[in-house]
């Protein structure tokens, strides 16, 4: 049995404790690198998810099985139902928005609050993301995200741009944010900050509508 610097034998323990750390830290790292390939590989399931909703929309075939793009199998993949697609080009981000703001969804997509405006309409179109690798990050540059930047919402054949006007950071209780507007608006909600305790905020006008 070895000896400490004091000259006292060193225990079968103490001489692993170093081996046990290091393997715990790849363990967790591991395990990170793991949920983030599992949210990327279901973000791009409801990716294909929204694409062949609108081919369902767009084709005048009774067969949904007809439809371009139609992957096998679609709805055993993913029982989130994406019902629009977010795009900032700033960024680079194109991600679904899903129903909900609960953790099973904003894993694997962004999420829309209950309640508030759905995309075009008068009033908050309100969205919420996780901005850090251990859940879904789609929102993890939204920090770049400046006024005058452009933000675009593809819904049921439309396409909405929303420029954006105003970013703040507030705190939890600040709910606020979320209240209805009297014209078309967009805001972005994510982690921010010290121990992500606060709450960064993206807010945006509705510019114009288009077909995608």
């Amino acid at each position: 049995m070895g000896k400490g610097e004091d000259g006292r034998p060193r225990s079968a323990l103490a001489k692993a404790a170093p081996v046990l750390l290091v393997a715990s830290g790849v363990l967790l790292i591991l395990m990170a690198l793991a949920m983030k390939w599992q949210s990327g590989e279901r973000q791009e399931t409801l990716l294909r998810a929204f694409d062949v909703a609108l081919a369902l929309t767009a084709t005048t075939s009774p067969d949904p099985a007809r439809a371009p793009n139609n992957p096998d199998n679609l709805d055993s993949q993913t029982d989130i139902d994406p019902i629009c697609l977010l795009v900032i080009p700033k960024i680079g981000l194109t991600v679904a928005v899903a129903e909900g703001v609960e953790n099973r969804t904003l894993r694997y997509a962004v999420g829309h609050f209950e309640g508030t405006a759905l995309p075009g309409e008068i009033g908050n179109f309100s969205v919420a993301g996780h901005s850090n690798s251990a859940f879904g990050e789609f929102f993890h540059r939204l920090d770049e995200v400046e006024v005058g930047d452009v933000i675009i919402v593809e819904c049921d054949g439309e396409s909405y741009t929303y420029v954006v006007s105003e970013r703040l950071v507030v705190e939890p209780e600040d709910t606020w944010v979320l209240d209805p507007t009297p014209d078309a608006r967009i805001t972005l909600v994510t982690c921010t900050g010290a121990r992500l305790a606060s709450r960064l905020i993206i807010r945006g006008a509705l510019e114009w509508s288009c077909p995608p």
